[in-house]
């Protein structure tokens, strides 16, 4: 299964875009992983000065399906991997700050997919994400699939 997530990371209103893919064990059972990214700031305070912040992830995991003979399959995932958050101000146009931080992180949660066709459909899911010195945020994706293979 293979698809593309759109929607709020949860920080703030920030959007947010990635992919990612899972691999069936059996019909309860995936494994896979996803990447996303969420441009946070991009903001001009006027006399030049200009903002800007990232936060990118990279995770691992698995989903459990509540597998039934309906179009909609709810499922249990989580996941660990990292995060990464850069960030950068200028005065200017002239570089005045930048750097980043990586950290571990795991997520957590549950979503609906919702078959159109047998091979395709929309799911919608919400996780939280936690890194090692993050507090807990929220992200809410509405995303398409496609399944290729058995199911």
């Amino acid at each position: 299964m293979a698809g593309l997530n759109i929607g709020p990371s949860g920080l703030g209103n920030h959007p947010l875009v990635g992919g990612g893919i899972q691999i069936y064990a059996n019909k309860w059972l995936s494994f896979g992983g996803d990447g996303a990214w969420a441009p946070m700031a991009n903001e001009s305070f006027g006399y030049g000065v200009k903002a800007n912040t990232n936060l990118y992830s990279l995770m691992a995991g698995g989903q459990v399906h509540i597998a039934n003979n309906s179009r909609f399959v709810p499922y249990f995932t989580a996941a660990a991997g990292g995060i990464r958050v850069t960030g950068k101000a200028t005065l200017g146009g002239v570089k005045y700050f930048g750097g980043s931080e990586n950290a571990f992180a795991g997520n957590f949660g549950g979503g609906l997919r919702a078959y159109v066709t047998r091979r395709f459909g929309i799911r919608f899911e919400a996780t939280g994400i936690k890194g090692r010195d993050t507090r807990i945020f929220g992200r809410a994706l509405v995303g398409v699939f496609g399944q290729f293979g058995g199911r």
